[in-house]
């Protein structure tokens, strides 16, 4: 059996998870959730993350993505929380913090942590009892109107 192939830049592949302030379930409306993505594309059109998957739950986001040498995670996590949350308190029309302080990160190690996290995410919305399948939880990379960046 061979070992798992090592990512060529290991500290530069993240699994996320960022919650919504005391857990409210903002994104069971769909179009907020759809924001999330939209930013999260955003980002990734203007080269400053590569996206290899996501699932926006009602109340938190998971994302496994890669940086840039230019970039670091802490902007990246500022820039994608501060921007969401001017958004949706727009759309909300209200004003406040959107999301908690901080984030999780586990730096991925190589191409089969990559792939657990992976399924991890897909399978999210299906252990919530959302849906029976993660290819029908449209806030899901694994529905097919998503691309993302392959792994390696």
């Amino acid at each position: 059996m061979s070992s798992p192939k090592h990512l060529e830049a290991e500290t530069r592949f993240y699994f996320i998870t960022t919650n919504i302030i005391n857990r409210k379930p903002l994104f069971s409306d769909g179009k907020l959730g759809e924001t999330i993505i939209e930013s999260l594309y955003f980002l990734r059109n203007r080269g400053r993350l590569g996206l290899h998957g996501f699932a926006v739950m009602p109340d938190h986001l998971h994302c496994i993505i890669s940086l840039p040498e230019r970039e670091n995670l802490p902007k990246i996590m500022h820039s994608l929380k501060s921007f969401t949350a001017k958004e949706i308190n727009k759309k909300l029309g209200c004003s406040g913090k959107i999301w908690q302080d901080g984030y999780y990160s586990h730096g991925i190690r190589n191409e089969q942590d990559a792939l657990t996290k992976l399924g991890y995410i897909f399978e999210n919305p299906v252990r919530k009892g959302i849906v029976e399948y993660p290819e029908e939880y449209y806030l899901c990379s694994a529905h097919h109107r998503w691309e993302i960046d392959p792994i390696l």
